[in-house]
């Protein structure tokens, strides 16, 4: 059975497919039960990155950070924390994996 906290990201996921997420930033983890789902569904999810950096994308994008608080309470204005580039896609370079977001 699930528990709140799995409901809320369920449904956060949800949200992001029907509205046309395609790439997700986020400074921590992602479970793999809710990062395979929404790789399936062709979103790109890059984990782990570093708060700085995460400003820089939110700043570049025009969208917002959003925090556990604010996932809580995602409903109506959720659409209007997310950003916008062209494209975003993993391009690998020798033994890296660069994320390259082109368009801002």
């Amino acid at each position: 059975q699930m528990s709140s906290h799995q409901k809320l990201i369920t449904e956060w996921c949800k949200t992001c497919l029907q509205i046309g997420v395609n790439l997700i930033i986020s400074t921590k983890g992602i479970d793999d039960f809710h990062s395979k789902k929404l790789c399936k569904e062709g979103c790109l999810i890059v984990r782990r990155i570093l708060v700085d950096d995460m400003k820089k994308f939110t700043l570049l994008s025009g969208g917002k950070t959003m925090t556990n608080q604010h996932s809580r309470n995602f409903g109506k204005n959720f659409q209007n924390n997310i950003g916008e580039s062209e494209e975003a896609f993993e391009q690998h370079l020798n033994r890296s994996k660069l994320l390259v977001i082109r368009g801002f």
